[in-house]
């Protein structure tokens, strides 16, 4: 697929948006014009069919802006993952909730399951049956 700056894919879609404006301030077909004869009668296949073409542009141009969106994103994105990738390797349970005896899961904040055992990156906790809960769904300590 061709590679299009943001730009021309947004003015793209501004002309197709034209476009259907244009299209759209046209009389509309109306069972009205069934009573009409044929030779006075407005070419109304080819209206659909222009209406579709538009669409389909306008559907193929919104795409390419999001895909462009997302390519020009993916740096952001990959640093800030490899960013909390670093940050999780460099993470220590153990010294954040010294002395700290329960936990608030992320999936169940209503109530402090009280501490068994604090791993690197996990903790057990004491519930209907010991389970470890991940750093990342611990929501708060005490």
């Amino acid at each position: 697929m061709p590679s299009y700056s943001i730009e021309h894919c947004e003015e793209q879609l501004a002309k197709v948006d034209a476009d259907l404006a244009a299209l759209e301030d046209r009389p509309r077909f109306d069972h009205g014009m069934l009573n009409i004869p044929l030779s006075k009668r407005v070419d109304i296949n080819a209206q659909l069919d222009k209406y579709k073409k538009l669409m389909e542009r306008r559907k193929y141009w919104a795409n390419r802006l999001s895909i462009e969106k997302a390519r020009l994103a993916a740096p952001v994105r990959q640093a800030e993952k490899e960013r909390d990738a670093a940050a999780y390797r460099a993470l220590d349970l153990r010294a954040l909730l010294e002395g700290k005896t329960e936990v608030l899961w992320s999936f169940m904040t209503d109530k402090w399951l009280p501490i068994v055992k604090i791993n690197k990156k996990t903790v057990r906790v004491k519930g209907a049956s010991d389970f470890l809960i991940p750093a990342d769904q611990i929501y708060r300590a005490r």
